[in-house]
Formats: C-alpha cells, structure tokens, sequence
C-alpha cells in the first residue's frame, strides 16, 4: 500500500469530513423532527409493529444475542483486541484512529440523547438510559465495523474489497433491526445511530489514510482475518453471560408481546 499523494490525501479528507457535516446534520433534523412529534414518529410506530409481528420463540433468541454482542463490553473488547492486533502490525495511527472513534461514540451517543429527550418504546431502562434518540448500540456498531472495514479491504485485491464492506454492513444492520425488535429503540433511533457512527468512521479513516504502513502486506488477508477472530474470541468468551444479561432483560417483555400478539 503506497503512502498517498499529499493532494489526493487532503482532497480525500475535506470529502470526509464534508460527509461527517452532512451525515450529523441529517441526525440533528431527524431528531428534531420526532421531538416535534412530525411524520416520522408515525412511520417510527408502523415500521417497530410490522417488525414486532415477526416475533416468535426462536427469533426472540437470535434477536437479544445479536443485541447482547452490541453491549459496551463487547464493542469495547473487540476494539481493543483490534487496536492490539494493529500496534503489533506496527499501524499506531490506524489504532489510534480506531480508539478515538470508539471514544467519541462513547461520548457523543449519551450528549445526544440528552439533547432530545425522546422516550424509549418500552420501559426496560430507568434514569438517563430512559433516552432512546440515537441509538448506541447502531452507533458503534457502525463506527467500529465501517472503520475496521476499510482497514481490512486497504491490501486486498479490488475484487474481494465488497466483502469486507458487506460483511461489516450485514453486521451493523443486525444490530441495528435487534434493537427495535427488544423493544429497545425507535427505527429513527437506530437510523440516526448509523449515521452518526458513519460520521465518526468518515473521520477515521480520514485520519488513518494518512499512514504509512510498517510492515509489508505480503498477507492481504490477514487484516480481515484479525479482525474477524477478534469479533469470534469475543463472542464465544463474553457471549453466554450477555445473552443471559440480555434474557434477563428483556426475556419477559417479548414474552409479554407475544403473548399480547397470539391473544
């Protein structure tokens, strides 16, 4: 991977950092527009009960362990497996890159959600976890896959770049439709969540081009497959207790709707 021209690289960095500007202006409308109670918040209803009739015994389990591997621990456990990998691969920008994004969510997702105010669709949380506008767990979910997408897809052949993006988009909006599923969040909370996450990844990676690699890509797939481990150690380790975290949760309520649904 070549270090990139210094006006191609900037030219790349104002056109990130525009796309950030627009992606949080459109989180800030958004927002507004459900506080001000307009369409969307119909369209917010109709989406979660369509989604919601989809329920069933088997499904409720593949929806809370897709939102419990969501949680902060584990996006927190991935992120710094990650970053490891890439202080060993000698790339301290690139995880420098992906710490400041993962920090940033953890910081900006809670400032929103105090700025709006807008209630969560079931009363599973208390205090200001109440706040339901934009989703974090789509937050995060967006900033560390899309960030972790690009490093992965830099060495591999053209042809075989998509799937690194498909594979972190598959993954984001599985956390993103099993929040509105537990009956944790809105759609317009988690659209905004990977928007706003989309917005901190922009910027990223606009500061992780910069970089140079040091250490040669003589195995292009082994970001990727770094990566991919690190997602698998933290599911097989962390997973068992946050999917009985999450049962606990919210195990009742689905069981509640369901049984509301099938009456």
């Amino acid at each position: 991977m070549s270090q990139p021209n210094s006006r191609a690289f900037e030219r790349w960095r104002l056109i990130a950092v525009g796309v950030s500007v627009l992606l949080v202006i459109s989180v800030l409308k958004l927002g507004a527009d459900v506080v001000g109670q307009r369409p969307v918040v119909r369209i917010d209803a109709a989406l979660a009960s369509q989604l919601q009739g989809l329920r069933a015994p088997w499904l409720d389990s593949v929806m809370m362990m897709a939102s419990a591997l969501g949680d902060g621990g584990q996006r927190t456990a991935v992120t710094v497996l990650a970053a490891l990998y890439l202080l060993w691969r000698r790339r301290w920008r690139w995880a420098l890159a992906l710490a400041l994004a993962m920090i940033g969510s953890a910081l900006i997702t809670p400032a929103f959600k105090t700025l709006f105010h807008v209630a969560r669709p079931s009363a599973l949380y208390s205090g200001a976890e109440a706040y339901s506008f934009p989703s974090g767990h789509a937050t995060s979910a967006a900033v560390l896959y899309l960030t972790l997408a690009w490093m992965a897809s830099r060495a591999l052949a053209p042809r075989w770049r998509p799937l690194a993006w498909l594979l972190a988009a598959i993954a984001i909006l599985v956390t993103a439709v099993s929040r509105v599923y537990v009956g944790a969040h809105w759609p317009s909370d988690v659209v905004a969540g990977m928007a706003l996450g989309g917005a901190l990844a922009s910027l990223a990676i606009a500061f992780a081009a910069g970089a140079r690699p040091a250490t040669p890509d003589t195995q292009p797939e082994l970001d990727g497959v770094a990566f991919i481990t690190a997602v698998a150690i933290v599911a097989a380790v962390l997973g068992p207790h946050a999917f009985s975290k999450a049962q606990r949760l919210y195990g009742p309520y689905l069981q509640s709707e369901l049984s509301r649904s099938a009456q």
